[in-house]
This record gives structure tokens, sequence and C-alpha cells, in this order.
């Protein structure tokens, strides 16, 4: 029996070393790449006027809480290795309570532009949602509507705007990336460019049409029919486009 025990402990004494080497070879990694990249971190995070608040948010915390995450892993390790410190179970609970909280964190702030196109998707949804409850049809059983309502039109004429200013940044960057290197350099810069303009025209001209038909009515029930298009070609142009 006292070999059993002393075999279980050699055991968990290998498997403690193991997790402690770990700690400090993963708080000596961290901080080595921080102090490797401090330069850039400097030039293009902090001083650069055009970095995004949000960004700079987001690099902040994946980047200093995860350096203090780190610390206070080998502190806590080292503390216990060098110490004579026994951990009762509600300190074993905190402790994996500020693991679990510094996780939690650390993933939000990883997937934080994911959240914020959630949150887009949401606010489409809506809006979409409070549009068809207060649309009026015509009386012959075409479902064509009678008019539009704002939220409708605003959010479209906001979808043009933002489709115009993602090409137009793949454009400057393109432009720029031109200017320093060539398109023999980057084969691959003329065929960003190319597809992100065709993708460009479909959806401006779609999300364009879409806001003509909401917007002029005159033309006649007979033209307000050719609305019915803009569905199946707007799911084809999504799903391609996801697919890709």
């Amino acid at each position: 029996m006292d070999v059993q025990v002393r075999a279980a402990a050699v055991i968990s004494a290998k498997l403690m070393l193991f997790v402690r080497g770990c700690a400090y070879a993963a708080f000596f990694l961290t901080l080595w790449e921080w102090i490797t990249t401090l330069n850039f971190e400097a030039l293009v995070i902090w001083r650069r006027k055009e970095t995004d608040k949000r960004l700079r948010l987001m690099y902040f915390t994946s980047r200093y809480l995860g350096l203090l995450a780190q610390a206070t892993n080998a502190f806590v390790v080292a503390f216990i290795q060098f110490s004579n410190f026994f951990a009762s179970p509600d300190h074993c609970r905190m402790w994996y309570g500020f693991q679990l909280a510094v996780s939690t964190v650390l993933l939000v702030s990883m997937d934080c532009n994911l959240i914020f196109r959630l949150a887009e998707a949401l606010v489409v949804a809506v809006c979409g949602t409070s549009a068809i409850r207060y649309l009026s049809f015509s009386d012959d059983g075409a479902c064509l509507p009678l008019h539009a309502t704002t939220s409708v039109i605003y959010l479209t004429a906001v979808q043009i705007g933002t489709q115009l200013v993602i090409w137009s940044m793949t454009f400057y960057k393109s432009i720029v990336l031109f200017c320093r290197h060539g398109w023999m350099k980057i084969p691959l810069l003329s065929l960003v460019t190319r597809d992100s303009l065709w993708v460009f025209i479909l959806f401006t001209g779609l999300l364009g049409a879409m806001l003509s038909d909401a917007i002029n009515r005159e033309f006649g029930m007979q033209a307000a029919q050719l609305c019915y298009v803009i569905f199946p070609i707007y799911v084809a142009f999504v799903s391609l486009s996801a697919s890709l």
C-alpha cells in the first residue's frame, strides 16, 4: 500500500513539474513576443490617429490582459512550488473562477468583430421585421407593397454607403501596393481589385434598384413586379460569396 502511495506521489510530482514548466514557458513566451513587437504596437496601434478606438480596446485587452493573466499564473505556480501554502477548496474555486473570467474576456475580445457584425445583423432583422409589420399591400393579390417605410429607405441607403466605403478602401489599398511593388510582383492584387469591383457594381446596382423601387411608385404596378427578382438574386450573391 505504501508503495502505491509513493508511486502516486511521484507521478503527481512529475505532473506538477510539467505544469509549472508550461506555466513559466507560456509566460516568458508571451513576454518575449510582446517585447519584440513593442515597436510595431507603438507605431500602428497607439500613434496612428486613423486606428479605430475599438481596435485599440480589443488589442489592449488581448495583449495586456493576457500578460497579466500569464504573470499571475506564473506567480501562483511559483508560490505553491516554493512555499508550504495549502490551497483549500475555496481557494481552488477562486483560482479557477479567475481563469474562467480571463478566458471569457479574451475570447470576447478575439470575437469582437464577429459580435459587431452580429449586432448589425440584428439591427437589419429588427428594422426589417418592423417594416414588414407596417406595410400595406395592394388588393389584387399580387403581394406588392403600396409604399415603403422610412426604415427600409434608410437601411438601403446605409448599405449602399457601406459597399462604397468597402470598395474605396480596397481600391486605395490596391493603389498603394501597386505604387510600392507593381502588379507583376503581386498577381493576386489585380484579381482582388477586379473581383471586388464586380461585387461592388452588382450589390450597388441591386441595392440601388431596391431604393428606387421603394421611393418611386409612379411607374405603375406592372413595373413594381420587377422587385420580385431582387430576393433570388440577393440570395444567390450572398450564397456564392460565402461559398467562395
